[in-house]
């Protein structure tokens, strides 16, 4: 690469990871200890037998309510249980009535966007009964505020959030007799040596304790990512680069991007088409 611009990439590789220097850490901070809580909630409606609902209706949107679908449906992390996931999305109709067909009392929605649409979407989730949440200022009993200062920031704390709700939810599952209100009955019967092992006998009661565990956590492994997305720029900044000149080589020669992948990689794909595609407010497409 010519050293005009490689320098140049450089420059645009600083102030990128200038733009994100303890932004992940500050959210995180102040919304950990309400991440642990919800985590908590969305365990009692899955043990009831809820479901999580994604919706959203931008290109961005979409992505995500994929990507947090195949989260929770087809875990990762060996071990982990499947959870009901499904995303609705424009394409099938207006997503608000999407919502008032399928929702259940139990159900949690989660809502990507904060558009008039899922404005209304949440409004019929609530009206249901159930558990909602989203990441803009559209009415649901949870939200996650990013700082909106970049777009790109704003979707990666996003992805970190809903990551993180998978991850931790799963917590509270190895901790059932924190989950009131479920149907289900104790899966263990431990007898006289209850005292000693509390969870067998699903009668813990420390439910303080588990939820200043879950906040560590979140704290943690966000920083983790932080951290891992820093190290990214800064050791595959020239392989970075040379992609992007690649891309730039071919888009201008009237070539075309397609990107594939499997699962979850397959909704990565499509958030990468997105953002080439219909790029955020500012940006050119």
């Amino acid at each position: 690469m010519h050293t005009r611009a490689a320098d140049a990439v450089q420059r645009r590789l600083d102030e990128l990871i200038a733009l994100r220097a303890g932004v992940d850490v500050a959210f995180f901070a102040e919304q950990a200890p309400r991440i642990a809580r919800l985590c908590h909630a969305m365990a009692e409606r899955f043990a009831r037998g809820g479901r999580l609902i994604a919706v959203g209706s931008s290109a961005q949107d979409q992505t995500d309510v994929r990507h947090v679908a195949v989260e929770f449906v087809h875990p990762v992390i060996v071990g982990k249980r499947a959870l009901p996931a499904i995303g609705l999305v424009p394409a099938a109709g207006a997503v608000a009535e999407q919502v008032g067909l399928l929702a259940e009392p139990d159900d949690i929605v989660i809502a990507f966007g904060g558009d008039a649409g899922l404005a209304a979407a949440v409004g019929a989730a609530r009206g249901r009964g159930c558990l909602t949440v989203a990441f803009a200022p559209i009415g649901a009993e949870w939200e996650g505020l990013p700082p909106g200062h970049d777009a790109f920031v704003d979707q990666e704390l996003t992805e970190t959030l809903y990551h993180l709700l998978w991850e931790l939810v799963h917590v509270f599952f190895e901790h059932r007799g924190l989950l009131a209100g479920r149907s289900a009955g104790p899966v263990h019967d431990s007898g006289a040596a209850s005292f000693l092992y509390p969870f067998l006998a699903e009668r813990e009661d420390d439910l303080d304790a588990v939820l200043e565990d879950v906040r560590r956590s979140a704290l943690m492994k966000a920083g983790e990512v932080a951290a891992l997305r820093e190290r990214t720029l800064r050791e595959g900044g020239a392989e970075l680069a040379g992609a992007a000149g690649a891309l730039r080589a071919v888009f201008e020669t009237g070539g075309t991007l397609l990107a594939f992948g499997n699962g979850g990689s397959a909704t990565d794909a499509s958030d990468l088409v997105a953002d080439l595609r219909s790029p955020p407010p500012g940006l050119h497409a």
